[in-house]
């Protein structure tokens, strides 16, 4: 067990806030983990891509998305992913093999589009784009998670008696322009 994962067991951050060699070596080994986290949870959305296209069985792909919690960009990334690299034509038309959807209230579903097609699928190239660097994901939905924190905040601020309509109309605008 390395210094760090010692000092992460015993949560004993103190130790490294004081000195700075100490603080650069932990910065650098936590982007590595970082960085090894991320390579193992692409890998192994690899694995659940293909095990889907092997069985049928999406299961695991749902797993993977539910696991990583509600507030992981991470999860989005990935179920976007699947998406960009599940689009293909045939016979010139747009047709998907996999759907993988998160809705407003953060429930997953995966589901087989359509059987048949499940060769059109390349795990091999989608391990070679990881979902990091392939996909730009465009207006996340999770705002809604944004939206109810700006509700619970003005109302507990005008349950205080805090005049909060302007605040409110600035905020409400600013919001149908995000």
């Amino acid at each position: 067990m390395s210094k760090l994962d010692t000092a992460i067991k015993n949560g004993s951050f103190t130790d490294y806030a004081g000195n700075e060699k100490s603080l650069n070596t932990a910065i650098t080994s936590a982007i590595g983990y970082d960085k090894k986290a991320q390579n193992a949870l692409h890998f192994v959305a690899c694995a659940c891509v293909q095990h889907a296209v092997n069985t049928g069985d999406t299961r695991f792909i749902k797993k993977l998305i539910v696991e990583l919690g509600t507030r992981s960009q991470r999860r989005h990334r990935i179920a976007a992913w699947i998406r960009h690299h599940n689009v293909f034509e045939v016979d010139g038309k747009q047709k998907t093999f996999l759907s993988v959807n998160i809705d407003k209230e953060n429930n997953v579903k995966v589901r087989i589009c359509k059987e048949n097609d499940r060769d059109q699928i390349n795990v091999e190239e989608m391990y070679r784009q990881p979902y990091w660097d392939v996909v730009q994901v465009q207006n996340v939905k999770t705002n809604w998670e944004l939206e109810t924190a700006i509700v619970r905040f003005v109302k507990k601020a005008k349950d205080e008696g805090y005049a909060m309509d302007a605040v409110e109309s600035e905020l409400e605008k600013a919001w149908k322009a995000a």
